[in-house]
């Protein structure tokens, strides 16, 4: 071991020992805040742990614009009401990664004399990281998608309960109330914020903005340009967006089809490669043999 691997290795341990002081004085300090936190959102208590550790000693603070889509995101996915909780729990998980990745790098490297091997622990790392915000990117995904599927039925339900006698307010509380699924949970929300004192506009701007897709956000402003016109007009409104919606739900059904056929190439071009190489091999051999 040189001089330079003697250096970095005692750095990573001098890191490993801060870690290692720094889990066990904060274990139990962080135990509201762990418990809350989804498991799929961290890689291990530890890493968690160090992190919670570096925002409150260091007092890092995170700014909100640069944190803005991520923050959307996590509206969209657990409420506005917990965003900034969640982005704490990521944020804070993310230091962690990064401490305990150049940690094992170090001390990897020193004890190999191998720089490739601190820098393929490094990239693990970064794999992790990478992988925590694919798996947000794709609940988030899941969700809309889940939402703008279920939604030409709850539309459905409106228009029956509207042509029924109810109000559109009174259709969309009872549809709310009634229903189960991730639309209706939305639709509940709405019921929520406008009984805290939200007007149409803020509720149902709130129900769009959360997710930013152009179908609810179409769906919730046409709502409320139209809860104050008559029956008639309601009916109709609904009918046109039930019909929208549902052209829209099958052009969704062919989009997944048509996903699904490209994916099922790349094995298929595999199989065929691996067919030509098991045909290609024994004639390549024969021919060398010829000669």
């Amino acid at each position: 071991m040189t001089a330079i691997t003697k250096a970095i290795f005692c750095t990573g341990m001098v890191m490993a020992v801060i870690w290692i002081f720094m889990y066990i004085v904060n274990i139990n300090k962080f135990d509201r805040e762990i418990e809350s936190a989804p498991k799929k959102m961290y890689l291990s208590i530890g890493t968690l742990i160090i992190g919670f550790s570096f925002i409150k000693y260091f007092h890092v603070k995170f700014d909100r614009v640069k944190c803005g889509k991520l923050i959307k995101k996590l509206s969209s996915l657990y409420g506005e009401l917990y965003a900034n909780y969640y982005l704490y729990v990521i944020k804070a998980d993310k230091i962690g990664i990064i401490y305990t990745g150049v940690m094992l790098a170090l001390i990897v490297t020193g004890i190999f004399s191998s720089a490739a091997l601190g820098v393929l622990v490094m990239i693990f790392g970064g794999l992790v990281i990478w992988n925590e915000e694919r798996s947000i990117d794709e609940q988030v995904d899941y969700k809309k998608t889940k939402m703008v599927s279920e939604l030409p039925v709850a539309i459905s339900k409106l228009t029956l309960l509207v042509g029924a006698g109810k109000t559109l307010r009174n259709a969309w509380e009872q549809t709310a109330v009634d229903g189960e699924g991730l639309i209706y949970e939305e639709m509940r929300k709405v019921v929520e914020d406008k009984a805290n004192g939200a007007t149409d506009e803020v509720a149902f701007g709130s129900f769009a903005n959360r997710f930013e897709d152009k179908n609810l956000k179409k769906f919730a402003v046409s709502m409320v340009q139209n809860l104050q016109k008559g029956d008639a007009e309601q009916i109709k409104f609904l009918k046109e967006m039930s019909n929208e919606m549902w052209d829209t739900k099958k052009k969704l059904v062919m989009k997944k089809l048509e996903d699904a056929k490209s994916l099922m190439i790349l094995p298929l071009f595999m199989i065929f490669i691996g067919i030509l190489i098991m045909i290609i091999a024994p004639m390549l051999g024969s021919v060398g043999s010829f000669f």
